[in-house]
């Protein structure tokens, strides 16, 4: 098997991983009902992280942003 599909498949395995352990820090967390945290998790998952990703893996995000239409722009953010 190539070395892709290694890469693939322990992607797969750490999201899985990741995915179970969602709930660990709820248990540290007592004082904060269910919806604070779901709301933490999708806010950190969902906005933070992609933009974190983005600048990390992307040489010039702020040129590629600006050459890609606008409309373009707000169909991928509304999907």
């Amino acid at each position: 098997m190539s070395f892709a599909i290694w890469i693939g498949l322990a992607a797969v395995v750490l999201a899985g991983v990741l995915q179970g352990l969602f709930a660990v820090p709820m248990k540290y967390a007592r004082r904060w009902n269910y919806e604070h945290i779901w709301l933490t998790y999708s806010l950190a998952g969902m906005v933070v992280l992609p933009w974190f990703l983005t600048a990390a893996t992307v040489p010039q995000a702020t040129q590629v942003y600006s050459l890609t239409p606008t409309g373009v722009l707000i169909r991928i953010a509304g999907f």
